[in-house]
């Protein structure tokens, strides 16, 4: 349960930003392809399979948009906060429910609430989850 609600925070942040990027791309006078960083820590080898199987998915579904990732290791935390202090961060990266808050806190943070309560109603999820994700 724990892998699904993961895997589907991770899909459901590519596909938030899929709007975005898709008018970017069509505002560009040169539309190439969009390319995405997202950074994720590396939990297991079979985690960033799973990670690196959602993303083939989600890039056949959207053609134009290529996700680079890039699991690390190591302080994790602490390079998502360097990155986002040196202007360097990611589009896209894991957030523990720890240091998501300090993000939202801090205002670096896309508000995808609207895209993801029309798409995936709270209710849907367990008492728990709602409680984690909810600020």
């Amino acid at each position: 349960m724990k892998k699904n609600v993961f895997l589907l925070v991770v899909a459901v942040s590519l596909a938030a930003l899929f709007p975005a990027c898709k008018k970017e791309k069509a505002s560009s006078e040169d539309s190439g392809t969009v390319t995405l960083t997202f950074v994720g820590w590396e939990a297991s080898p079979l985690e960033t399979e799973a990670v690196r199987n959602g993303i083939a998915k989600f890039e056949a579904a959207n053609p134009g948009i290529k996700v680079q990732y890039s699991p690390t290791s190591g302080d994790y935390n602490a390079k998502l906060l360097a990155s986002i202090a040196g202007n360097s961060a990611p589009d896209v990266f894991f957030a523990g429910s720890d240091t998501y808050r300090t993000l939202v806190k801090r205002g670096v943070l896309l508000d995808i609430t609207e895209r993801f309560s029309s798409n995936f109603p709270l209710d849907d999820f367990i008492e728990s989850s709602r409680t984690i994700m909810t600020v």
